[in-house]
């Protein structure tokens, strides 16, 4: 297969990327302590038994983001 006939094939991870650019989502990584967890739970952000479970954990993050963000701008 000659250069001209190669194809490039986006992996899913690219494909991912291009959506959340598109719509104005940017990935960022957070470091998170126990504490913070724990915190999150206290405040019914995150259920006691779905704790290490790191997708409700990034939603438990996501939803006090989102919650105080607005709470800043009342």
């Amino acid at each position: 297969m000659q250069h001209s006939e190669t194809r490039f094939i986006s992996t899913p991870r690219v494909k991912a990327f291009r959506r959340r650019r598109a719509t104005g989502l940017y990935r960022r990584a957070v470091d998170v302590t126990t504490a913070q967890l724990d915190a999150l739970e206290e405040r019914g952000y995150l259920d006691p038994d779905r704790r290490g479970d790191r997708a409700d954990e990034t939603e438990a993050i996501e939803a006090f983001l989102m919650d105080s963000l607005r709470k800043g701008r009342s």
